[in-house]
């Protein structure tokens, strides 16, 4: 039978995202993975409220709290830092490098056409919203373009403008919604310049990929959705936690491919491809000679951390068994399997508990198996063996079979006899060595005789 487990992660995708990091951890534990944006501030202090015109220089630090424009923009050289609180429009900007930074609930507006060069050691940080009405171009050395938190919205797209990041220690990181017209990843970037925080979007009319492996997604599934053309001239990725999202008429050329991305065809959403779901095709379980062996498949997964196999023997109270790991992200189809060596005779319940890299989870049905035990002694068996303690376990024996046990050292000494009806007895301190072990139950199986070795 098939079961769909729907992960609801995006009703409001915003405030999903802010739920997630107030639960599990400070914010930059959570984006550490793709990198730490500078610390958020106070429009206070510093050197003061920025003006009209205003040159910053390296150790400076003005800020702008109020709603108004600069027709004259600003001068940033290196070292200096713009705060941005409330909702500033800048007519033009000089940008020498430095520190950008819009804080939660402020609004920066960049005006002018062309491009705004960031040409080393320049970082733009953004925790509210940057609308740029102009190209990006990420050149030289050491410039990253935070879209910093889940609620941060950087926009790009009001004209046909382009991010283009063109050195290899330029890094675009998105953790919010970043909607941009064209994406370009020059030769000279590296793999991994374009980091997707978990649950981000993407929203790209065109992409152009030149670099090998240039999408990553550390922490969980984050969205690249594109309604144009992407042109890949080398792999996008090697992580399924990158989710290409291809709207309905999208196309690719190019000579490469997404790699090992989740690609979703005819992709309405960011929000669309974040709620696919972890589709589970079969559970199902059978006796093994003395073990119970239960198998599952699953057709897609997103964000699957690891499956913990839980048993019942009556249906209420559940023990974990084991942890299988998960997938991660994947539209492929997957089996797994888990063996249950131990369990006594009569009906035991299984089922799944399926836990996501955010800590959410989902049960599966349960499914009812009746162990039959066995009577053959061929399938009897010991273990640990070899033994480093005294707890011995046995397979092959149904549960309340009235056994004997004799334990004997290689020389045929008698050194200790116990009778039994359990799967597992505590045995006598032994010193290290080889011992005999016969067990034999009058009229259930013919005695059998193990090499039983303590360490």
């Amino acid at each position: 039978m098939k079961l769909i487990y729907k992960k609801n992660y995006v009703s409001a995708l915003s405030v999903v995202l802010l739920t997630i990091f107030m639960t599990t951890g400070s914010l930059n534990d959570i984006l550490g993975q793709c990198a730490s944006p500078p610390a958020a501030g106070a429009c206070t202090g510093g050197n003061g409220a920025a003006t009209n015109g205003v040159n910053i220089n390296s150790g400076q630090t003005f800020w702008y709290a109020a709603t108004g424009t600069f027709p004259s923009g600003v001068n940033l050289n290196a070292g200096g830092t713009l705060r941005v609180c409330g909702n500033l429009t800048l007519s033009t900007i000089t940008f020498n490098g430095g520190n950008i930074i819009i804080e939660a609930g402020g609004t920066l507006t960049i005006n002018g056409g062309g491009s705004l060069g960031m040409n080393g050691n320049s970082v733009i940080s953004n925790r509210g919203t940057l609308n740029m009405n102009k190209s990006i171009v990420m050149q030289n050395l050491n410039n990253t373009l935070f879209n910093a938190t889940p609620t941060a919205i950087l926009n790009m797209n009001g004209g046909a403008y382009s991010l283009d990041i063109n050195s290899a220690t330029s890094k675009f990181i998105n953790n919010g919604t970043a909607n941009i017209h064209t994406l370009v990843t020059q030769g000279s970037a590296s793999a991994g310049d374009v980091c997707l925080g978990s649950l981000s979007c993407m929203n790209l009319t065109n992409l152009t990929n030149n670099v090998t492996n240039t999408f990553i997604a550390p922490v969980g599934a984050g969205v690249m959705r594109y309604t144009g053309n992407a042109l890949l001239n080398n792999n996008l990725t090697n992580d399924a936690n990158v989710i290409v999202c291809k709207a309905t008429g999208a196309t690719k050329s190019g000579s490469a491919s997404f790699g090992r991305a989740t690609v979703m065809e005819n992709c309405s959403s960011c929000t669309a491809a974040l709620i696919l779901p972890i589709e589970l095709l079969s559970f199902n379980g059978k006796q093994e000679k003395e073990s119970i062996e239960l198998s599952w498949a699953t057709a897609t997964e997103l964000n699957n951390d690891y499956f913990n196999i839980e048993k019942s023997i009556d249906g209420i109270k559940w023990d974990m068994l084991g942890t299988i790991p998960g997938a991660g992200s994947s539209t492929h189809t997957l089996q797994y399997t888990f063996e249950d060596n131990t369990p006594d005779e009569g009906v035991h319940y299984y089922r799944l508990k399926q836990t996501d890299f955010d800590g959410t989870f989902t049960y599966s049905d349960a499914i009812a198996i009746n162990f039959k035990g066995s009577a053959n002694a061929n399938s009897i068996s010991i273990y640990p063996n070899p033994n480093s303690s005294n707890q011995l376990n046995f397979r092959g024996i149904g549960q309340d079979i009235p056994c004997t046990l004799e334990l004997k050292r290689l020389t045929g000494e008698l050194l200790h006899t116990q009778m039994f009806n359990t799967h597992s007895i505590a045995l006598q301190d032994l010193e290290k060595g080889v011992y005999l072990i016969t067990l034999y139950s009058e009229g259930n199986f013919e005695p059998k005789t193990f090499k039983y070795i303590v360490i």
